[in-house]
């Protein structure tokens, strides 16, 4: 519980009303009650948009939840179609058949395409501790 005084409470935003309205600067309202300025105009806004009514806490609950948990019966009707129609059950969720062969990828037209040919060979990685410095594996021999 907030002790009665306290800047963040409807009596300190009442007092930031008050403040304003005896001829108080905002930047002044702020500098005393150690707030923002920023805090002071958002609270002035509300007053005068709403009254009183926007001096009152508000709920910190979020006007919507795009994660929010599915109803259970959308979830069990999710999972059940997940578990029919995954790719090793053999069914494709558009009813096509499965493919009974692969065959590589073919060659561009335009000439030799990397990704396919098989004679490629790669070097190892360089051992990271001797790329740079090659004395440096002495020191663990």
């Amino acid at each position: 519980m907030t002790h009665a005084s306290a800047r963040r409470t409807p009596r300190g935003r009442q007092l930031i009303v008050d403040r304003f309205r005896s001829g108080w600067k905002q930047s002044h309202i702020a500098a005393a009650l150690g707030v923002s300025r920023r805090c002071v105009k958002r609270r002035l806004d509300r007053y005068e948009i709403e009254g009183d009514a926007g001096l009152v806490d508000r709920s910190s609950h979020p006007h919507h939840s795009p994660r929010r948990q599915a109803p259970p019966e959308l979830e069990a009707a999710v999972l059940d179609r997940r578990r029919r129609e995954t790719p090793w059950t053999g069914r494709d969720p558009t009813g096509r058949p499965p493919p009974t062969t692969t065959s590589p990828p073919q060659p561009s037209a335009g000439g030799s395409n990397t990704s396919t040919r098989l004679d490629v060979t790669r070097r190892p990685a360089a051992n990271p501790r001797s790329a740079g410095c090659p004395n440096l594996m002495a020191d663990y021999t």
